[in-house]
């Protein structure tokens, strides 16, 4: 056999294997791929049905989506959770402020009482009399327990027994200015007090913000890269979309937007679909299956119990 007829008899052989392998493929898709046809339609409040053009439309593998939704939901109740920290965080230091301005004002307030109690003191010995042991003793006892730094002042006049001096020192200067003082702290604490709660607050709301805007719909229609579509088509002018796949159970994502009087508005959907099945055949994605609406797509459950679990924090 010569060179020229074993080179056609292999372009032959090499033609008839295509032949069979395409009329295989063929045979194969037509028994076990089928199409998703359906249409994207958005009604406006005056029954307007606009028909969604130029919108992209990907079938997802059921396990696939099931798998990205297990994704979101592990990174929703992980924010919720730093939510949860931040707040009892919040709460903690709250508390200890609290009580650290607490405590000052009460042993201020108690400077003040034993002042008080030792400008009677100081009166008595000034007016009755200087020599008495007891009151002197007692005298003493108070002002060596009080903690405001003036009473410095008074143990030089009280040591000399001048205590009209002692007295008026008491009267006139140490407990109006443990008064003043009083007065300060507290108003301090208030104004420390609503500084650290608003903080706190603006801390927790903006968390609370980032968790909303995580499981919005724009936020779910941003696939991640490690997913990878069954098929995907692009909706012509009269919002029509086909898709052909394998048997099997699946997931149809498709997102976008239409500019109203009011601004922007965003449209997103998730819906689940068996193929063949007669949602196949007719598969409407519009207003009563967005991401939000529907009960049955793939993320009503996860919003629902995230959107619970914030509310209740």
């Amino acid at each position: 056999m010569t060179i020229k007829k074993r080179i056609i008899i292999a372009v032959v052989s090499l033609a008839v294997a295509i032949g069979i392998i395409w009329v295989g493929a063929s045979f194969y898709n037509f028994l076990f791929n089928d199409k998703i046809i359906g249409k994207i339609i958005i009604v406006q409040g005056d029954a307007h049905a606009n028909k969604m053009a130029l919108i992209q439309v990907l079938a997802i593998k059921r396990d696939d989506a099931i798998s990205w939704r297990d994704q979101v939901s592990r990174e929703g109740f992980r924010m919720i959770s730093e939510t949860q920290k931040e707040i009892k965080e919040n709460a903690a230091a709250l508390s200890a402020m609290v009580q650290r301005f607490d405590a000052k004002i009460a042993e201020l307030e108690e400077d003040r009482d034993m002042a008080e109690l030792a400008k009677g003191l100081a009166n008595t010995l000034w007016l009755v009399d200087a020599l008495d042991q007891k009151n002197k003793k007692d005298f003493f006892a108070l002002i060596s327990r009080i903690r405001f730094s003036l009473v410095k002042e008074i143990e030089v006049p009280a040591m000399a027994s001048e205590w009209h001096d002692v007295r008026d020192i008491l009267r006139d200067k140490m407990i109006p200015l443990l008064e003043k003082e009083i007065t300060l702290q507290k108003l301090t604490k208030e104004k420390n007090v609503k500084k650290t709660k608003a903080e706190g607050l603006s801390r927790v709301e903006q968390q609370r913000r980032n968790l909303r805007q995580f499981i919005s719909p724009e936020s779910l229609s941003r696939m991640p890269n490690w997913i990878r579509p069954a098929a995907s088509d692009m909706t012509d002018d009269s919002g029509e979309y086909s898709l052909r796949l394998p048997h099997g159970d699946y997931y149809i994502f498709a997102s976008g937007s239409r500019r109203v009087f009011s601004g922007l508005e965003y449209y997103s959907w998730a819906s689940p679909v068996n193929v063949p099945s007669q949602k196949s055949e007719k598969c409407l994605l519009g207003n009563m299956n967005l991401v939000g609406v529907a009960n049955d797509d793939l993320w009503a459950e996860t919003i629902e119990a995230i959107r619970l679990s914030e509310e209740s924090l």
